[in-house]
């Protein structure tokens, strides 16, 4: 279902308070030609023009901008710009190279859903958003292939992408890369405690197309996701094979994905405008704060809907937004929640992060109890994690832990700079044969 957005109004205190340069992407956005022409009488440099050359470019939008210009009838207005972009030409180059990029992800994409045929994986983020939320599938870039999958069926997805090509990136894009072992699907899955999530994020990789990303839980908190089964089961099949969640689903985790990387950007912008709205028109917001409230994120979500309903006053009804607020523990701590990342990652954050996330993000028993349980793990996630599965005595199980409880302590990025390569090294890139069976990822905490 396409969701056309025609002349919505721009919320004056929020838009007057952005750059000029972010002010003329919100206002094409928008469809808002005299606020578009107001904002690029004010790019008077070339410095400013430039400014917002480099917004367009890292936007993802050159395509659906160039269209919006055209639409709006603003090449006049642009080609007068002084600098390098006072001409149109190179916005159309940028968009002839994302076009012909987001062409060959397109492809990869119907290939990939058609090779995963009957196994239980949904396609998350740009490359189905760009299908069944915008005007055109072009007007939506995406760098590479999201798939939630479900444990169990990861080596036979494994197995199949292989054969197009693929193969694992066990160092480098892997989560655990020097702060823990990643020599096959079994490592990366290794977890202290057994709710929090197998395979935080790591990817297959094939030369020229994009990577394939897995992740176990999309609203990528580090726990499990309560509604998993749910999640997989309310998936909606579109035309060309590929799997994508519910538009509720998909404004959580999307939500989610926007608390993580900052609360910007305007393609996570734009997209949460487009689901708000699709929820909307679905009658959606009652399932929405149901399913938030069981996962435990409606701080994150509170945050960034607050930001969107900021910028485009038809995304987000007056009376969801004050049962959003509703749900917050304590909205007056609004700026450090928002600076809190909502990635509960026990060997990411520090044990100050995560005490900070449990406190103001929500589900705070659960993360607490959680947290009491990484204390003490089981003999074999200490021997396969520290030990590369040797047998342990009792001195080396109380090593070990004293050990564990540094990593625990430390936040990921200080072990990657200092001692964490030298204890778990450059991995090898494992074949197939190495994988660990399903079974053994179910029971191995």
């Amino acid at each position: 279902m396409q969701v056309k957005i025609a002349n919505m109004q721009i919320f004056q205190p929020l838009h007057s308070s952005l750059p000029a340069s972010s002010r003329v992407i919100l206002s094409l956005l928008c469809r808002n030609r005299s606020a578009a022409q107001s904002a690029l009488s004010k790019l008077v440099t070339p410095a400013l023009v430039a400014t917002l050359k480099d917004e367009i470019d890292k936007s993802g939008f050159s395509l659906f901008i160039l269209d919006l210009i055209h639409e709006l009838n603003l090449e006049p207005e642009l080609a007068a710009l002084p600098g390098e972009a006072g001409t149109i030409m190179w916005l159309r180059r940028l968009a002839a190279a994302d076009s012909l990029a987001q062409h060959i992800k397109a492809e990869t994409a119907v290939s990939v859903a058609a090779v995963l045929n009957g196994l239980p994986c949904v396609f998350v983020k740009g490359i189905v958003m760009g299908r069944t939320l915008y005007e055109k599938p072009s007007h939506r870039l995406s760098y590479d292939i999201d798939l939630v999958v479900k444990a169990t069926a990861l080596p036979e997805i494994m197995k199949r992408l292989e054969n197009l090509g693929y193969h694992a990136n066990w160092t480098g894009d892997c989560h655990q890369t020097d702060i823990g072992p990643c020599d096959s699907l079994e490592d990366v899955s290794l977890v202290p405690q057994e709710e929090l999530d197998y395979f935080f994020s790591f990817s297959m990789s094939c030369q020229g197309k994009p990577s394939v990303e897995f992740k176990s839980n999309p609203l990528d908190t580090g726990l499990k996701m309560r509604e998993l089964d749910r999640f997989f089961l309310t998936a909606e099949l579109l035309d060309d094979g590929i799997t994508s969640p519910d538009s509720i689903d998909h404004l959580m985790l999307q939500l989610m994905h926007f608390h993580k990387d900052g609360l910007g950007g305007w393609r996570s912008l734009y997209d949460l405008n487009l689901l708000c709205n699709e929820v909307t028109a679905r009658k959606g917001w009652p399932e929405f704060f149901r399913r938030s409230s069981v996962e435990g994120i409606e701080t994150s979500c509170w945050l960034g809907l607050s930001v969107v309903s900021g910028l485009f006053t038809t995304a987000v009804p007056h009376d969801v937004m004050k049962e959003a607020a509703r749900t917050v523990k304590f909205p007056r701590l609004r700026p450090i929640a928002a600076a809190c990342s909502p990635e509960f990652v026990w060997h990411k954050r520090n044990i100050l992060g995560l005490l900070l996330n449990s406190v103001l993000l929500g589900d705070t028993r659960r993360k607490l109890r959680i947290m009491a349980g990484c204390l003490f793990p089981s003999r074999h996630f200490l021997s396969s994690y520290y030990a590369k599965g040797l047998p342990l005595t009792a001195l080396t199980v109380v090593l070990l832990l004293f050990w564990h409880w540094l990593v625990f302590l430390l936040p990921g990025g200080v072990l990657r700079r200092t001692v964490g390569p030298s204890i778990w090294g450059k991995n090898s890139k494992p074949t197939t044969e190495t994988l660990v069976k399903p079974e053994t990822m179910d029971n191995q905490t």
